[in-house]
């Protein structure tokens, strides 16, 4: 395949995944993503990949081949040693946080080499902006009633200007186009 066609390719793929109605960005990080290898990342990815899709459609993901819509890109780094995977995907639940809760669960919880110890990269998407966060945990509450959304990240303790791994808790509300840290 030459250049010019691969170049064709790639901007084929890009137009059709930018018509999709994704609502979930994530990246999947290893605990050293720099000795996991691909052959052993690879089929740590089918495996999660399957449990996720028989924890949401049951039975019917190995039956009927019922999989959670997705795409993923395996993605080495700038340096080119730090292996790991980027995807997006339709989340299969009306509640698109529950989604993100189960898929952060269940990739910490897969196997030894899954879910770094600082916490995982959370993605969310409000008007159809990616913001991404670095979280051990986190929530949403409405401590003011329906119309204020809260962030509640739980976080190693060196984001809080602390030393040692003790977690902090920081808060961000959505304003003005943008997530802003807040104190309560």
């Amino acid at each position: 395949m030459t250049f010019a066609q691969r170049k064709r390719e790639r901007k084929a793929l890009m137009a059709d995944l930018l018509e999709q109605d994704w609502d979930v960005f994530g990246t999947l990080r290893f605990v050293d993503g720099r000795t996991i290898g691909r052959n052993t990342a690879d089929k740590l990815l089918r495996s999660y990949w399957n449990r996720v899709d028989r924890i949401f459609f049951g039975h019917a993901a190995e039956r009927k081949g019922v999989r959670v819509p997705r795409w993923c890109f395996a993605h080495e780094g700038s340096d080119a040693e730090n292996y790991h995977i980027h995807f997006l995907l339709k989340a299969p639940l009306e509640d698109t946080e529950h989604a993100c809760c189960v898929l952060n669960a269940v990739w910490a919880q897969h196997h030894n080499q899954t879910g770094p110890s600082l916490g995982r990269k959370l993605g969310v998407i409000v008007d159809a902006e990616v913001t991404t966060f670095w979280v051990r945990g986190w929530t949403v509450e409405y401590p003011f009633g329906g119309n204020l959304a809260v962030l509640l990240t739980w976080v190693h303790g060196s984001f809080c200007d602390r030393v040692g791994v003790r977690p902090c808790v920081l808060s961000y509300v959505w304003s003005e186009g943008e997530f802003l840290p807040r104190k309560f």
